[in-house]
C-alpha cells in the first residue's frame, strides 16, 4: 500500500460478515480495507486489514462518531502469530 494513493480514506464505521463492527480510520487500496482504531479508554490504537469480501459495508463520518463508537464497542487487537522455535509449546496447540 506504500506509495499509493489510497481508493478510499475516511473516518468509519465498517460492518462485517459475521455480524461484528469495527471504527476507525479507513483505507481501501488494491482489494484491502485497513481500518485503524483509534486509541481509547485504556486500550492502545490498532490496526486491522480486511479482504473486501469480508465487508457488508461502510459508513462513513467524523473522527469523534467513529471514536465514540470504536469506544463502545471495544474491539480487541488480534495477536500476531509467530513460528515458536520451542519444539515443546506448539502455537496451533489448544
Amino acid at each position: 500500500m506504500s506509495g499509493e494513493r489510497p481508493e478510499f480514506s475516511e473516518w468509519a464505521v465498517v460492518e462485517l460478515m459475521g455480524h461484528q463492527r469495527i471504527a476507525g480510520r479507513v483505507t481501501y487500496q488494491a482489494g484491502v480495507l485497513r481500518v485503524d482504531v483509534p486509541q481509547v479508554a485504556g486500550q492502545p490504537a490498532f490496526t486491522r486489514l480486511f479482504g473486501s469480501s469480508a465487508v457488508y459495508s461502510i459508513i462513513p463520518t467524523t473522527e469523534a462518531i467513529a471514536t465514540a463508537v470504536a469506544e463502545s464497542l471495544r474491539a480487541v487487537p488480534i495477536s500476531r502469530m509467530d513460528d515458536d522455535t520451542d519444539a515443546d509449546n506448539d502455537p496451533l496447540e489448544y
